[in-house]
C-alpha cells in the first residue's frame, strides 16, 4: 500500500542511495517471476521502489523506521545468493532484494543501517530548532559557563 503521495522517481529529494535491485514478490507462488527488477531509492527515511527510474509514480514504499536490515544468503540458490539482503520488522512484511554484486548489497545494507541508526539517535531536526529558540528567548547576557554547558550538549547530539 502507499502511505505516501505518488512521486516521480526523478523528483525524489535527499536521495541517499538509488539503483536497480531485484525485489522478491510477496505472491510469487503461481508465477515463475519470483524476482522482479525494480529501481529502488532511499529518500530521507523512506525506501521507494519503482518499475524504472523514469516512472512517474512508485510501485510501493515503506518508512524505514522500526526496520532492521541484514545480508541473507539463504534467499537464493543461484550465483547471486551472496548479493541478497532483507529488510524486516516485527509484525510487518519482510522485503527481500538482490543487488548486482555482493559489494553493492553491502552498500545498501550500510546505507539503510545508517538511516535507521540516525533515526534512533536523536538527530532529528526538531531538536536543533529547540536549541536555537533557547538562544533567542533569553535576552539577558548569558553566563559563559552556562554557554559552555549548552554547547557541550549540542555536540553530544
Amino acid at each position: 500500500g502507499n502511505q505516501f503521495p505518488p512521486i516521480a522517481a526523478q523528483d525524489l529529494q535527499f536521495v541517499l542511495k538509488a539503483g536497480y535491485l531485484e525485489k522478491r514478490r510477496k505472491d510469487h507462488s503461481f508465477l515463475g517471476f519470483e524476482w522482479q527488477k525494480r529501481w529502488c531509492a532511499i529518500s530521507k527515511t523512506v525506501f521507494y521502489y519503482y518499475g524504472s527510474d523514469k516512472d512517474k509514480q512508485q510501485k510501493g514504499e515503506f518508512a524505514l523506521e522500526g526496520y532492521t536490515i541484514r545480508m541473507n544468503n539463504s534467499l537464493r540458490k543461484d550465483a547471486k545468493k551472496d548479493c541478497c539482503f532483507e529488510i524486516s520488522a516485527p509484525d510487518k512484511r519482510i522485503y527481500q532484494f538482490t543487488a548486482a554484486t555482493p559489494k553493492e548489497a553491502e552498500e545498501w545494507v550500510q546505507q539503510v543501517k545508517f538511516v535507521i541508526q540516525d533515526m534512533e539517535s536523536n538527530t532529528i531536526p526538531e531538536e536543533e530548532e529547540e536549541y536555537d529558540d533557547v538562544g533567542q528567548v533569553s535576552s539577558e547576557p548569558i553566563d559563559d559557563s552556562i554557554y559552555e554547558e549548552v554547547k557541550g550538549i549540542v555536540e553530544i547530539f
